[in-house]
C-alpha cells in the first residue's frame, strides 16, 4: 500500500464542514417547546433551536435566528454551538465568510476538547484553508484528537510521523499510533498496521500478524492491500483469481486504489477475462476520484469508448460478481 497524506486527505477532505454537531437523537420535542426551554435558559435547548433554524427543520430555514440561538448558547459555554458557530462563518451562512472568525470558534470548542473541532483545525492547517498552510499547527491539533481518542486522528498522525509532517519522522511514533487506530477499528488504521509489519517500519517484520490486520481491513470494504499480496503470493498463496475479487469488493466501495488495481485485472487478464472496455471504465473511476496512476494510464492510451456503454458492461459484471463471490 502506497503511504500518502493524500489519500487520507481525500478521503476525510473536510466531511467535517458538512457536519453540524448536534445531541439530536429525535425530535420528539415540538418546536414550542423547545422554544419555550430555549427562553428559559436550557443551553442544549439554544443549540438545538440554532440547529433547527440552520437546516429547516420543521421550521422554515433562518441564518439569522441560527447564529442568534449558537451565539447564547455559545456565550454560556457550549462547545457544540461555537463549532457550528464557526461553521457559519466558514460558509457565509448569514454572515460574510470569515475563516479567522471560523478559526477563533473552532479553537474555542478545541479548548473544551471538542473532538470534532480540533480535527477540523487539523484539516484546515493541513489544507491551508484560509489561511498559510502549516504542519506544525496541524501536527499539534492532530496529536490532540489523536491522544482525545480519535481513530482517524490517530492513523494521521502515523502518516504525519512518517513524512516528517509538523514533526521529525519517527518510525517507532508512526507504528504506535497506526497500531492504535488499528484497535479502535479504523479501517484505514488497519491496512496501515498490516503494512508496516510485511515491511518491517516501525516494528519487526511478522506475515501473520500482517495478514491479520489485512484480514480485519478487508472485512470493513478495504481488500485492496489484500488482494495485491493474493495477486504476488507474498504473505499468502498465489491467487489471482482471488486478488482480482478483492480488488473488485474495493473498487466497488469506492476505493480509487482498488479501482486502478481493478483496471488492471481487466486489462492484462489477471485472474479474470481481458476486458478493454471495462478497464478503461475504472480507470476512469479511479481517475475521478484522484488516484494519479489512473490519470497517467488515460494519458498513454485511447480513451475514446462509449461511457453508457461501459457502464452497462460493468453492471453485468457486476450481477455476476454478486452471484460469485
Amino acid at each position: 500500500m502506497k503511504l500518502s497524506i493524500k489519500k487520507y486527505r481525500k478521503k476525510q477532505l473536510i466531511c467535517l464542514y458538512f457536519m453540524f454537531v448536534s445531541t439530536f437523537t429525535s425530535f420528539s420535542q415540538t418546536f414550542v417547546e423547545l422554544e419555550q426551554k430555549a427562553k428559559q435558559g436550557d443551553v442544549e435547548s439554544m443549540h438545538l433551536l440554532g440547529r433547527a433554524y440552520h437546516l429547516g427543520n420543521n421550521i422554515n430555514r433562518n441564518y439569522a435566528k441560527a447564529i442568534q440561538w449558537y451565539k447564547k448558547a455559545a456565550d454560556l459555554g457550549y462547545e457544540r454551538s461555537m463549532h457550528n458557530l464557526g461553521l457559519c462563518y466558514m460558509h457565509g451562512c448569514g454572515v460574510q465568510p470569515d475563516t479567522i472568525v471560523a478559526i477563533n470558534y473552532f479553537q474555542q470548542a478545541a479548548n473544551k476538547d471538542l473532538i470534532l473541532s480540533i480535527e477540523l483545525l487539523s484539516q484546515i492547517y493541513q489544507n491551508g484553508i484560509g489561511v498559510e498552510q502549516n504542519f506544525d499547527s496541524c501536527f499539534y491539533w492532530c496529536e490532540r484528537a489523536a491522544k482525545l481518542g480519535s481513530s482517524d486522528a490517530q492513523y494521521k498522525l502515523s502518516l504525519l510521523y512518517a513524512y516528517g509532517f509538523g514533526t521529525e519522522v519517527n518510525e517507532k511514533a508512526m507504528f504506535e499510533w497506526a497500531l492504535e487506530s488499528a484497535e479502535a477499528g479504523n479501517v484505514l488504521g488497519q491496512e496501515l498496521v498490516g503494512q508496516f509489519y510485511i515491511e518491517g517500519k516501525g516494528v519487526y517484520p511478522d506475515d501473520s500478524k500482517a495478514l491479520f490486520w489485512l484480514t480485519k481491513a478487508a472485512e470493513q470494504g478495504a481488500s485492496t492491500s489484500l488482494g495485491k499480496q493474493y495477486q504476488i503470493g507474498r504473505i499468502v498463496e498465489l491467487d489471482k483469481k482471488k486478488a482480482f475479487e478483492l480488488f473488485k469488493v474495493a473498487a466497488e466501495s469506492g476505493d480509487s486504489w482498488g479501482q486502478y488495481e481493478l483496471a488492471e485485472c481487466y486489462r492484462y487478464g489477471r485472474g479474470t477475462k481481458q476486458d478493454r472496455k471495462l478497464a478503461m471504465f475504472w480507470y476512469y473511476q479511479s481517475a475521478q476520484n484522484g488516484y494519479s496512476p489512473a490519470v497517467e494510464v488515460l494519458e498513454e492510451i485511447d480513451t475514446k469508448v462509449d461511457e453508457d456503454e461501459l457502464r452497462q458492461k460493468n453492471l453485468e459484471y457486476k450481477e455476476w460478481f454478486n452471484k460469485n463471490r
